[in-house]
């Protein structure tokens, strides 16, 4: 693939989520790169 999209998504969640999140993410295809990144308020 050469075209794609940038996606920022910021959401409040459980501390387990983004282990959740990366795993489906790796898992599909369809996704070619992600970083799930932490944000301390």
């Amino acid at each position: 693939k050469t075209e794609g999209y940038y996606v920022l998504v910021v959401f409040d969640a459980p501390a387990e989520l983004p282990a959740e999140l990366e795993r489906n993410m790796k898992n599909d295809e369809k996704i070619m790169r992600y970083k799930v990144t932490r944000h301390h308020a």
